[in-house]
């Protein structure tokens, strides 16, 4: 069965007419407008887009024909030239019944009589003008490409057409004597075809893939259609681990009415060890609303493997002590920083171990480890009730393990164990620490290590927050924490981006903005920056009404090299504003 879509129903095409005539007078001048300028015909009653435009010109005589330019221009705007610089001298000197369309088998000539029939739309000379009607006009062949179809086709019909007729020279004139008829063929809108934009995507392993659907041929009303990502040579599964090249996902896609693309992402895992290149398919599949899947309706999703390095590990061996006095609070240090340096290309794969963790009241502890560019992952949040840490337990946090941290009250035994938070949304870090929104990995979201931190530059501090949000409890991770950083060095420049969606800074601090270079680190390349205004207002100083500085210039990104900043200096100016 071949995948497609039925060509939309078109009406018959149905005339619409004006049988006043348009004098052509001889203005002894530099040429003149006819009258009426323009002669207009009002369209109504038709549905869906325009798919034909013809017209007809009734008892069109002119002593000079060359010396007429008529343009057609829709009740939207669009502007063509039906007609200019034809008939040389004699053209039109005997009236003719004109009719232009794009079906005709010729156009019309530029010199000699021209008799009664069907031509197709012709402009002889580019750089035509009509007084009080500015361009650019489409035009059509020879100066120009245009056709009625290309200039109109997809526009609403309805409304007011236009024909401009002028004369570009003195001392000649003529008529069209029973006026002119348009003639509009419109058909249905379609709710189109929904396909991948690609046949193929590519992407590194462990990093996030992000797939296009297009919908083509017509976007009028909502539309869904649902995707799948299932197995080729690489094998899905619920989570990374062993074996696993990606994580299986599948869902709907809405299309509102004109919406033309959609994506989702598929999280690959990180290598496990050398691997050659693995596929997956991608399938759409069920549309609605009167869509139909076009003809890449299947797709094949490329896992590039990813020169990984074995993992480096950084530990800080103090202790961390989270108070049971009192109220609820935080650690102490808060946060724990371990320092990054000397890796290379990005990151590929992310592991924390907590040494020695003892709490006597386990899902009271929270804890956010936060990368040197800004991301933000919750590792662990409500977990284990009140028995999970009672005895020391040394915990490593990766997305390889076979299981997450239990939910409810239980004892937590030193093991690998995947990233779990429950209760997601509820969890609060304060200060210095950064806010939310944060990542939230299983049961209450899907975020993973990968998903955050891959494809990020892995040197900088790294911050562990450790937050109880109850009073009463109390414990410490004895022996502090460490973390496993495997780096890759994909093929490529990369690309650029910022590393956090949102700033936020005091009026009359600097911004540190830090733009990061992802998925490729070859050769030295820049890319060129600058800010807008939105709500805020900028200016070339801070003054009265300006609320921050205006930066602009170019970042050079070294080989090698995946973050840069860009300051930007907010004003004080005093006033009790909203934040902008």
């Amino acid at each position: 069965m071949e995948r497609g879509s039925a060509a939309a129903p078109s009406a018959p095409a149905l005339q619409f007419c004006s049988s006043s005539n348009i004098i052509i007078p001889i203005t002894g001048g530099m040429g003149g407008t006819a009258n009426p300028y323009p002669s207009s015909i009002n369209v109504s009653g038709l549905v869906g887009t325009t798919s034909s435009v013809t017209v007809t010109l009734n008892n069109l005589q002119h002593f000079w024909a060359s010396d007429l330019d008529i343009l057609l221009v829709a009740p939207d705007g669009r502007k063509f030239v039906v007609m200019s610089d034809v008939g040389g001298s004699d053209g039109f000197d005997s009236p003719a019944t004109i009719t232009l369309t794009d079906a005709a088998t010729v156009g019309l000539p530029s010199s000699g009589a021209i008799p009664s029939g069907s031509y197709k739309p012709t402009d002889n000379d580019a750089g035509d003008a009509f007084p009080n009607i500015g361009g650019p006009y489409s035009e059509p062949a020879p100066a120009g490409t245009a056709t009625f179809a290309s200039v109109f086709n997809g526009g609403n019909p309805n409304g007011t057409w236009s024909l401009y007729v002028y004369d570009d020279s003195p001392a000649s004139g003529g008529s069209i004597t029973g006026g002119w008829c348009l003639n509009v063929t419109s058909e249905a809108p379609l709710p189109g075809q929904v396909q991948f934009s690609s046949a193929t995507f590519n992407e590194y392993a462990g990093n996030t893939a992000t797939v296009t659907v297009s919908r083509i041929n017509g976007t009028q009303g909502p539309v869904t259609v649902d995707y799948a990502v299932t197995n080729n040579t690489a094998t899905g599964g619920t989570s990374c681990g062993a074996g696993i090249d990606f994580i299986t996902t599948g869902g709907t896609l809405s299309f509102a009415s004109g919406e033309a693309s959609k994506t989702f992402n598929v999280q690959l895992c990180p290598d496990s060890g050398p691997e050659q290149g693995e596929t997956a398919n991608l399938v759409l599949s069920n549309p609605t609303g009167g869509a139909t899947i076009g003809s890449q309706g299947i797709s094949t999703l490329v896992i590039v493997p990813a020169a990984t390095t074995p993992a480096t590990q950084f530990c800080r061996p103090n202790p961390i002590a989270i108070s049971g006095s009192g109220d609820a609070g935080a650690a102490a240090p808060y946060p724990s920083k371990i320092p990054v340096t000397g890796l290379n290309g990005l990151i590929s794969n992310v592991k924390i171990t907590l040494n020695g963790f003892r709490h006597t009241w386990s899902e009271d502890v929270d804890i956010l480890l936060v990368s040197p560019s800004g991301q933000k992952l919750i590792v662990l949040s409500d977990i284990g009730g009140s028995q999970g840490f009672t005895a020391p337990a040394n915990v490593t946090l990766t997305d390889f393990a076979s299981a997450g941290l239990p939910t409810s009250s239980a004892q937590i035994l030193s093991n690998a164990y995947r990233p779990t938070n429950v209760g997601a949304g509820n969890d609060f870090f304060p200060t210095p620490a950064p806010a939310p929104p944060y990542n939230s990995p299983l049961p209450d979201g899907s975020a993973t290590f990968a998903s955050t931190f891959n494809g990020f530059d892995p040197n900088g501090e790294w911050s562990l927050y450790v937050y109880d949000d109850l009073s009463g409890g109390s414990g410490v991770i004895q022996g502090g924490w460490c973390i496993d950083i495997s780096t890759t060095t994909p093929q490529g420049p990369g690309q650029f981006g910022f590393a956090l969606q949102n700033y936020t800074v005091n009026e009359g601090e600097t911004a540190n903005v830090t733009v990061a270079r992802n998925n490729g680190g070859a050769g030295t390349v820049t890319v060129n920056y600058a800010t807008t205004s939105g709500s805020a207002t900028g200016g070339a100083a801070c003054a009265p009404g300006v609320d921050f500085i205006n930066a602009s210039g170019t970042l050079t990104f070294p080989e090698g090299v995946f973050t840069q900043t860009i300051p930007v200096q907010m004003c004080l100016d005093g006033d009790n504003d909203p934040e902008e």
